[in-house]
């Protein structure tokens, strides 16, 4: 499958160095076909290239694990520890390397116990320090990252980690404020979507992951901008998904109505409303009411009340954390 690199020429540089650079290249490659020339779908029954040297990687860290000291596995001891370190670096990137990710850690624990011996004296390797990211913090994504990335000759390794960096910082965000992180969420996954289908080149979709990064860290700084604690900009996020509420309340009345949506929720943030339906039942209704007093058109009140219920839920989760 990677017969069109010539991983062992990296290989045979020799060296701590070497090893890391030859890992870190076939990644960038296998990164490089997905999800494959031409747009190729990458479907379960069809699968892209990167995706079949996971697959096919681990089934043969599996038989190397069944047949283990026979010579005929020995034999080939170096070329399986290179493939599981590479696949496991693709893992680290994509985030399947995490714990209750991976349905086979312990399998993958006992492999790597396994095959140490012939990757003895290149230690971790730090997949994010050979793609030019040694710190992945968001911080160090602006302008200048792009000019880097000009210079790279790891771009899809750097595409794939900076997605990665954005996917978790979204989560971060999402966590505390729903309509945030579903719309850096779209946005992010809009771009790769663009990448893939060949809309954008390497350097216009890390042009626009970087102005992501921005927002991402813009984000911070925006409920201080508008006089807003944490909890009531993700209420008023919430409502001002109506257009008619933003034309019609103006900007003040919805931070009047977050700032009591959060009394509200922190009044009952004990409560366990995933378990307690009778008090959803409850807060539903007082949303309600609270949007009628307020004159909150009714247009989308509905959808208005379903996003409130969804945010109190996550932020009563918080305060009885």
């Amino acid at each position: 499958m990677i017969t069109g690199f010539d991983w062992r020429a990296l290989l045979a540089e020799g060296g701590e160095r070497a090893y890391l650079r030859a890992v870190a290249a076939t990644v960038d490659y296998l990164l490089g076909q997905h999800p494959g020339p031409e747009n190729h779908p990458c479907t379960k029954d069809d699968p892209c290239l990167k995706c079949r040297f996971t697959a096919r990687t681990r089934r043969l860290v599996s038989l190397f694990a069944m047949t283990v000291p026979a010579e005929e596995a020995m034999a080939v001891r170096d070329d399986v520890a290179f493939f599981e370190a590479t696949r496991g670096a693709i893992a680290k990137i994509e985030g399947s390397d995490r714990e209750g990710g991976d349905p086979n850690a312990e399998l993958d624990t006992a492999i790597k116990q396994i095959v140490s011996d012939a990757m003895s004296g290149t230690g971790v390797i730090d997949i994010y320090a050979e793609a030019g990211l040694a710190k992945p913090d968001l911080s160090l994504i602006d302008d200048q990252f792009i000019e880097r990335f000009k210079r790279s000759d790891r771009p899809n390794l750097q595409i794939e980690m900076l997605k990665r960096l954005l996917a978790d910082q979204i989560r971060v965000v999402g966590r505390k404020n729903i309509i945030a992180g579903r719309q850096f969420s779209e946005m992010l996954e809009q771009s790769i979507l663009r990448y893939q289908n060949r809309t954008l080149d390497a350097a216009q979709v890390v042009a626009e992951l970087v102005a992501l990064a921005q927002d991402l860290k813009a984000e911070v700084d925006r409920g201080v901008q508008t006089g807003l604690s944490e909890d009531e900009l993700a209420f008023y996020d919430a409502i001002r998904t109506n257009e008619s509420a933003v034309l019609e309340l103006g900007d003040d009345t919805l931070k009047a109505i977050a700032h009591d949506l959060v009394a509200i929720v922190r009044r009952d943030a004990k409560t366990d409303w995933n378990v307690k339906e009778q008090v959803r039942a409850k807060l539903r209704a007082t949303i309600k009411r609270l949007l009628l007093r307020y004159g909150y058109p009714p247009d989308q009140e509905a959808r208005a009340t379903e996003l409130v219920l969804q945010q109190a839920e996550v932020i009563a989760a918080d305060e009885a954390a």
